[in-house]
């Protein structure tokens, strides 16, 4: 692991950029440089913002000029093809998107910046201009003109509060930059469920004049029919070269056209018609004609100066488009990318019909609900406590009958509630443009309304025990002691959803207690992933820690999640915090403060190239093998989860969070701890046991084991314990405890959980005092202990 040093605290002004936290990848660290080294020198010599700005847009103007002049002479169907094999890999077997400095985005510049050509080249004979030469100086100057405009955007004079400058700049950077960001099965799976039903079809194909299916079909023919094209150009062209003389390559030739439509005039095989379309899929022309009329950019629509200008403001004339069209001409542009934004498109259409946005809004939300819920049970491995829950708000001192609130989902685990919102309203073109004050009032929407929804449930349970229900039932929640709050969004959020610091800041949410704001898309992939359930509950618990939160940044959540599991999502809690909300789980030192305080702040690279090659190879998109991502956890702790899981014992889900919190080291001290307490019992035969107090900023939890003692049966051992543990669980005024029974072979016979409120009790005070219990807490040292002893001259 690599990280930089630290940057001040958020109260003093940042001078230095944030850390970057890197896995044994020194291309992530290399990009970083560049990007660094590439601001410094567009910052050189000019003193303010405002100078900046004007330094960048006159630079830009400079870099569309010198692109104009390398693409005079080339067709526009062959600088598009030449674009998209350079920055685009060959195939995914060796790709990582760490390493990978292709964009996407740049090959839509390109296309929008391509003029007509002052001669179509219908000749099979005479070359014509190479776009292969210079297609590296293409790139390049593609690759500046968008830094310049995204570094731009970030000087320019904003409204809106300070917090939310950053989280909106990343936002239009987002925006700007990435496009097929989204797994394609997933993506096309929740669009369906959104636009295939057949009252949206219907209104899509009076809007549109077709349906969200039928562009997909399109969009996925066309692909075929290019990719065919040139595997049978290639097979062809090494069937006419193999065994014959250099005469065989001659312009005039078979195989020199070949070679050319292949390797120069590359427009000639990965163009394509309507009707070479309409044939290979079987739609109706109007169909396919409408499909392609959506789908497709004119060249030279736009003047250049005017596409740099829509970029910067966030209007992407490009957005959602897959072709560029010239005459009945039709090429790629970036087809995989722009399915991601294809939905997009669907939706501005759809909107433009009050009749039509009203339903749609309806059941994309309805939809957007299942498939959060449907994500979650899997995830979890139960069905969830409520749906759709309705209740009814406490009831005010004097006034008419409470209003009934809702929550979308409720999972109960034992003393562990999980509440979930989910929202489908998307972000406006202001904000993807980067206002921070459409970025405020979005995010209110998405991510705001849905923590106060979720948090009046959360106040009503903590304060009440339950909550009433629509039908005048009680829900009990007495014993719930730990509570989650999960926003889904059907939005893509990147960035704007995993600064939870910033939300807080700008007053989105409110800053007692965190939800976890995850798009639909990550929730489907950490779905997919399929890990244990209570991996699921550690996660949501480091990353909407207050630490976690205000440590870690990243631009995506699955970034976060990958370096979860590989145990490296982890801060060091605030002693004081937890002495105030565990009284006895922690003492508070002048060093465990130092340590606290001394953590940098860390902005998290990509860590998603093994995801992504497990997703590719699961998927049939590569043939070499690859592992799915999956947590490290100690062998012995291990057992005891997958014991506890089985079967789902009472306690399993929060108690297996608590055994694999604290990363490997912690995991590997309660082993040796349970080792040795073995070790003990087998050489003696006497009575041993382990207790661990197990605190953070969730709670507090109690963890007792012992032995079966000899002649003991399993049920003995199991009684015997449950005394230590309710024992033990009141000293240490825990809310639950496990306790864990081995026998002297080390096998695991039993488990048993106690959940209930602490209140104080004469007896148990009594005999924790006769029974001379050991606090579990490390004692602070006295003042002589820590003086430094000097030695005596020898």
């Amino acid at each position: 692991m690599s990280a930089a040093t630290s940057r001040k605290t958020k109260k003093s002004r940042r001078t230095t950029p944030l850390p970057v936290l890197a896995i044994d990848n020194q291309a992530v660290l290399t990009k970083a440089l560049k990007h660094q080294d590439f601001v410094r020198r567009a910052e050189a010599g000019h003193a303010t913002p405002e100078a900046i700005v004007g330094h960048l847009r006159s630079h830009i103007e400079g870099l569309v000029g010198e692109f104009s002049e390398a693409t005079h002479g080339l067709h526009p169907f062959d600088v598009v093809e030449a674009l998209r094999r350079h920055e685009f890999p060959a195939d995914l077997e060796d790709y990582r998107e760490t390493e990978d400095a292709g964009l996407s985005v740049a090959i839509e510049l390109a296309a929008m910046l391509l003029r007509e050509p002052a001669e179509v080249h219908d000749s099979t004979v005479d070359f014509v201009a190479d776009p292969v030469s210079v297609v590296e100086q293409l790139s390049l100057i593609t690759h500046e003109i968008l830094s310049c405009i995204n570094l731009a955007e970030q000087y320019e004079t904003k409204r809106g509060s300070t917090a939310a400058r950053r989280p909106s700049s990343s936002l239009f950077s987002r925006t700007l930059f990435l496009r097929g960001n989204q797994y394609a099965h997933i993506e096309r799976e929740h669009c369906r469920r959104f636009l295939s039903t057949p009252h949206i079809e219907r209104f899509c194909r009076e809007v549109l004049g077709l349906t969200y299916d039928e562009a997909l079909i399109v969009l996925d023919a066309s692909e075929s029919l290019v990719k065919d094209r040139l595997i049978a150009a290639s097979i062809e062209l090494n069937q006419l070269l193999d065994g014959r003389g250099p005469e065989s390559e001659a312009p005039d030739s078979r195989a020199g056209f070949l070679l050319r439509a292949l390797y120069c005039e590359m427009g000639r095989l990965s163009s394509f018609t309507a009707g070479d379309i309409t044939n290979k899929t079987g739609l109706s022309r109007a169909v396919v004609t409408a499909a392609l009329d959506l789908l497709s950019y004119r060249t030279a629509a736009l003047e250049p100066s005017d596409v740099v200008g829509l970029l910067a403001a966030g209007k992407d004339p490009m957005r959602g488009k897959a072709y560029l069209r010239l005459n009945d001409l039709f090429v790629h542009v970036n087809t995989p990318a722009a399915t991601d934004r294809l939905r997009d498109t669907f939706e501005k259409a759809l909107n433009t019909d009050a009749r039509a946005r009203d339903s749609y809004a309806k059941w994309r939300g309805r939809q957007a609900e299942e498939i959060a819920v449907d994500l979650l049970e899997r995830i979890l491995d139960v069905p969830a406590t409520r749906t759709s829950l309705v209740y009814r708000n406490r009831q005010p001192d004097s006034g008419p009958i409470p209003d009934t609130a809702e929550a979308d989902a409720l999972f109960v685990f034992d003393s562990v509630a999980l509440i979930v919102e989910v929202k489908s309203a998307s972000f406006s073109s202001q904000a993807r443009a980067g206002d921070p004050v459409r970025w405020v009032t979005d995010l209110r929407k998405i991510a705001g309304h849905g923590s106060a929804q979720a948090s009046r449930l959360e106040k009503l349970a903590r304060d009440d025990g339950g909550v009433e229900l629509d039908d005048g039932t009680w829900l009990d929640l007495r014993h719930v002691v730990e509570v989650h709050k999960i926003v889904v969004s059907a939005e893509e959020l990147g960035r704007a959803g995993i600064d939870i610091d910033a939300l807080v800041r700008a007053e989105i949410i409110p800053e007692d207690t965190l939800p976890w704001v995850v798009s639909l898309h990550d929730l489907a992939v950490i779905a997919e992933i399929g890990e244990l359930p209570p991996l699921f509950l550690l996660y949501l618990r480091q990353r909407t820690s207050p630490q976690i939160s205000r440590l870690f940044t990243a631009n995506d959540e699955l970034d976060l999640y990958m370096l979860f599991l590989r145990g490296f999502l982890w801060a060091i809690p605030d002693p004081r915090a937890l002495a105030v909300k565990n009284p006895m789980s922690v003492h508070v030192t002048p060093s465990s403060i130092a340590r606290f305080e001394k953590q940098p702040e860390i902005f998290v690279q990509s860590q998603t190239d093994e995801l992504a090659a497990w997703m590719y190879y699961s998927h049939g998109l590569r043939s070499t093998p690859a592992p799915r991502p999956a947590f490290t956890a100690n062998r012995h702790i291990r057992q005891i989860v997958d014991f506890l899981v089985d079967g789902h014992k009472p306690g399993w889900l929060e108690f297996c969070a608590d055994l694999l919190d604290g990363g490997a080291k912690a995991q590997k001290v309660l082993a040796s701890a349970l080792d040795d307490m073995l070790r003990r019992s087998n050489a003696d035969g006497t009575e041993h046991s382990v207790s661990r107090g197990l605190a953070g900023h969730w709670g507090y939890s109690m963890f007792v084991a012992t032995v079966a003692l000899a002649g003991e049966t399993p049920t003995e051992g199991m009684d015997r314990l449950k005394d230590f543990q309710l024992l033990k669980k009141y000293q240490m005024r825990s809310p639950r405890a496990l306790g864990l029974a081995f026998l002297p072979s080390g096998e695991l016979v039993g488990a048993q959980y106690e959940g209930s409120a602490w209140e104080f009790d004469t007896g148990m005070e009594t005999l924790v005092t006769y029974v001379g219990l050991r606090d579990q807490r490390t004692k602070p040292l006295p003042p002589s202990a820590r003086r430094k002893r000097r030695r005596l001259r020898s």
